[in-house]
């Protein structure tokens, strides 16, 4: 007997439950990554792009770009919260590694510059990796790995 088209099993998707539980086993920040490509549908390839400044905390929007465009989406309390902390240990980072490089008349407009400017997902945010430098974002490669152990 033949199988038609319409007989050939579809893969299942996990449910909600399975992808929260791999997204708790991952280390930062990871995690984080990985509840925002669930709850925004963001692409793996988006990581790489996305700014410090493309968060909007006070609106809790993200401004993601692609190859059409850009879009904001809203992000939920939660990952609102989780992105906050993010973004404030990564000024926290930033400026103990800026401190001393930029004159004390030009520091506060350049370092908000800079940090802006800055990715959201650098390299040196991964343990083990603190002097990546400070413009690399993570290679895509660590984060399908990390995915991957979770799973």
């Amino acid at each position: 007997m033949k199988m038609g088209l319409l007989d050939t099993p579809r893969p299942s998707l996990p449910d909600d439950s399975v992808v929260c539980d791999m997204i708790m086993r991952m280390d930062p920040p990871f995690h984080v990554m990985a509840w925002l490509m669930a709850e925004t549908g963001c692409r793996v390839s988006d990581f790489a792009a996305l700014r410090v400044g493309d968060f909007q905390r006070r609106t809790r929007e993200l401004v993601i770009a692609s190859e059409c465009g850009a879009r904001a989406v809203g992000v939920s309390d939660g990952l609102a919260g989780v992105l906050g902390e993010h973004v404030d240990q990564l000024k926290a980072r930033f400026e103990r590694h800026q401190r001393g490089r930029v004159t004390r008349t030009h520091r506060g407009p350049r370092l908000v510059q800079s940090l802006a400017t800055c990715p959201l997902f650098p390299v040196w945010c991964v343990e083990g990796q603190e002097r990546g430098a400070l413009l690399d974002p993570i290679p895509v490669a660590w984060f399908v790995a990390a995915l991957q152990e979770a799973a």
